[in-house]
């Protein structure tokens, strides 16, 4: 969206809580509600996840392919997580993934 990450700000009893919510309308405004204007189905969302636009958990993509019901794609995402020989934690967190929608036996 701004610059691609996350923007975090330390506010302290010396923080200007007036320019802080006057650079928090502008971002809200000009910024992520016209970004969020652009996904306007479960297609769009997808497509801006594909196009690697939104920054997501490993398994953001399998979970949102499980719950729109495209259990044949998240099949298919699911395996390829898996192919891409994940570090312990993560491949334990795909496989719980996959157990929870259904996809592995």
């Amino acid at each position: 969206m701004l610059n691609g990450g996350d923007i975090w700000y330390d506010v302290t009893n010396t923080t200007n809580s007036a320019d802080l919510a006057k650079e928090q309308q502008y971002n809200l405004l000009n910024v992520i509600l016209p970004y969020l204007n652009t996904i306007n189905t479960n297609e769009d969302l997808l497509a801006v996840i594909d196009a690697g636009q939104q920054t997501q958990s490993p398994v953001g993509k399998l979970i949102l392919l499980a719950e729109l019901g495209k259990i044949d794609s998240a099949q298919i995402e699911f395996n390829r997580l898996l192919m891409e020989e994940p570090k312990p934690n993560l491949k334990r967190m795909i496989v719980e993934t996959g157990k929870t929608y259904g996809l592995i036996a």
